[in-house]
Order: structure tokens, then sequence, then C-alpha cells
């Protein structure tokens, strides 16, 4: 009996040892410059590791919830909502914050991002749920942090959904104050805990990077209307803060006065992550002071914060769509403003299958950024 079980254990172990060699060779197969193409003929953007829909159940659910209004055209070609949000979503948990902690990845890859994802799959109505059907961001920054309260960047987050899951927030409760001293930032030794995670890996990530600013709007419309969460790393200390207006003639908006950002200081470091959480072609901001609405003026995408409810319009901003693609200066090729996302990448993720047995080694990862952005994690402020 004792030789069955110790060929069981050698036979995980070898399983295991296998799949860890199988996403490290994905890994590094994926270090190549990420950026997104053009598809032949139809004039399409998508990443060069593809962003693929939810499944047909989430997508079905997303159209109910309104996503199937009517489109309008864009400069790419294709055909969009005016609007779509996807915090009004059922499956989108309440609003985070972070407190004194540098864990904005953590908080953005596994509590908004996982959290919604999963929950569209599995049906979740947040409203009616508690933190056992919430991702906790203290398993994955406990495991990318290296015990201390720093910030990570968003692949290192990523590659840790992939390989070892999440916990919910029942499981792991999330306490936002930095470690004593001579303590350090450690998840449980608990293989429960370990057991539980595993069974919520995501399947793949990838980024969206494009240098055409008008395809690369349009593919982050477009994800963003299949009910993906997307994330990004941005220089939030150097975001402008503006105010959305009514152009003349026009009935007010309903986002009338709230603040919105139109431009990032170049000189700001990078050292916030942050979720997109949907966008409306509306929102209308007067960028050149002449009172009347312009070519550019008008659209922006909606952002969720994890500084809790204290932040801009109750805890989400709008990010003007002027500000967040970098423009090259035709004149002289050279640039004329960085974008709103380190190094112009947008991330995307896709949950595993919902029966660990049905989950697919060889879709443990599918993409990866080039290099490591720099986010320091700014804790909560007003």
């Amino acid at each position: 009996m004792a030789g069955a079980n110790t060929g069981a254990h050698s036979g995980v172990l070898a399983v295991h040892c296998i799949r860890r060699l199988l996403v490290w060779a994905l890994l590094l197969a994926a270090l190549a410059p990420v950026r997104a193409t053009t598809r032949a003929g139809g004039g399409f953007l998508e990443s060069s590791i593809h962003a693929p829909g939810l499944n047909a159940l989430a997508l079905q659910r997303i159209h109910q919830a309104g996503h199937d209004a009517p489109h309008a055209a864009t400069a790419a070609g294709l055909a969009f909502p005016r609007a779509v949000d996807n915090s009004a979503l059922p499956a989108f948990p309440p609003l985070f914050d972070q407190g004194d902690l540098e864990s904005c990845t953590a908080v953005v890859s596994t509590y908004y991002q996982l959290t919604h994802a999963i929950g569209l799959e599995r049906g979740w109505d947040q409203s009616r749920l508690s933190d056992a059907s919430r991702f906790s961001p203290a398993w994955i920054y406990n495991l990318t942090n290296g015990g201390a309260n720093l910030g990570v960047s968003l692949s290192r987050a990523y590659l840790a959904l992939a390989e070892h899951g999440a916990v919910t927030l029942e499981s792991l409760p999330y306490r936002g104050s930095p470690p004593a001293a001579g303590e350090s930032l450690s998840n449980p030794e608990s293989p429960g805990l370990r057991d539980q995670a595993l069974v919520n890996r995501i399947a793949r990530f990838g980024v969206v990077a494009a240098s055409d600013a008008d395809l690369y709007l349009a593919e982050l419309r477009r994800l963003l209307l299949k009910g993906h969460l997307l994330t990004g790393s941005t220089a939030i200390e150097g975001w402008n803060r503006a105010t959305v207006a009514t152009p003349p003639g026009e009935l007010p908006g309903r986002h009338v006065g709230e603040k919105i950002c139109t431009e990032i200081d170049p000189r700001a470091p990078v050292g916030h992550a942050i979720t997109i959480v949907g966008y409306d072609d509306d929102i209308w901001v007067d960028l050149d002071g002449d009172g009347l609405p312009g070519p550019g003026e008008r659209g922006a995408f909606k952002i969720v914060n994890s500084w809790g409810t204290r932040d801009w319009n109750a805890g989400f901003r709008w990010l003007h769509y002027s500000a967040v693609a970098r423009r090259v200066a035709p004149e002289s090729g050279e640039l004329a403003r960085r974008g709103a996302f380190w190094g112009d990448r947008v991330y995307w993720l896709q949950p595993g299958s919902l029966d660990p047995v049905e989950a697919r080694p060889e879709t443990a990862l599918a993409g990866v950024p080039l290099a490591e952005e720099s986010t320091a994690g700014l804790p909560s402020r007003p």
C-alpha cells in the first residue's frame, strides 16, 4: 500500500514538473516583440497573441445586460456601441482599497480582472455574494513581492496566476497595512489553500500593443465589448484633472461634471496599475479651448482605481482617448506624446476551464510582455 501511494505521489510530482517546464518553455518562446498587427484583407487589428472572447454563456449574459446597443462606425472601420460599461455587469466586484500596501498589480489582475472573468463564466451576481466569490490580492502579492512591501510588475502577477492560481478573500483576507519591522509578507503554509488556488489558474494572458493610435483604441474597445476587463501600468501622479463638459447645442450627458484625464506629464514616473472597465464615445472635453466640439475631442475610457470610493468619480476615472495612445509628430517622426500605459501595453486574461480535469496544459501561457514594466504600486491616496 505504501508503495502504491509513493508511486501515485511521484506521478503527481512528475506531472507538476512537466507543467512547470511547459509554462516556462512557452514563456521563452514568447520573448519576442509583441506588436499589434493588421490582419491581411480585413483591416482588423488583433494582438500578435490574439485575445479570445469569453465563453458563449458569458457573452450571452453580457448581451442581456445591454451591450447590444446600436452601433456606430469608428475610424478603424469597425462598429461598436457608443458606450460599454463592464462595471455595471453583475459579475463586477465591489470597489477595492489597497490601503498602504504597494499591491496595485495584484488588485487589478486578481481582485478585479480574475473575479470578473470567472464571475461571468460562473454566473456570479456580486450584489448577492460575499468574499467567498472574490479573489484575494494578498495571495498573488505575497507570491511575487519577495516578502517586502514593494511594487511588482503586471507580468509577474499574471505568471503567478498561470502557475499558482488564486484563493478567495474569505480564505485569505486582505490587510492593507505594511508588515511590522522584522516581519515579512507571506502566505500561510496550507495545502488546502494551494489546492484551492490551482482550481482558479488562468488559461492564458496577453497584451495589446500598437503603433497605430486608431487601431489601438479600436482593439481596446473590441475587447471591452467582449466583456473583458483590461489592465495597464501608468504614471498616475502625472495625470491632469479636467472636467467632462456639454458641447454647445446638446443636452447634458449623464457624466457631465465628472473628472477626466486629458494629458499626462511625461516627466512623471510609471508607478501604478489600473483597470479599464468600459468606454464612452460621447464624452466631450474642449481640448483646444475654442468652445466648440472638434476632431479628437470626444471619447474616453472608464477606469476603476484601487483607492476605494474616495478617488475622483467615487472610485472611477475617465481617461480621454487623446491621452491613451502615443503620438508621433508626422513632420519629424519623433515622439510627440507618450501613451497613458507603459510601453503602450494593455493586458487581458482568460480564466481556465471550470472543470480542472479538462484543463489543457498547452494553453497554460500564451503571451507575455517583452520586458518588466516599472510599477511601484502607489499606496491608496485621495
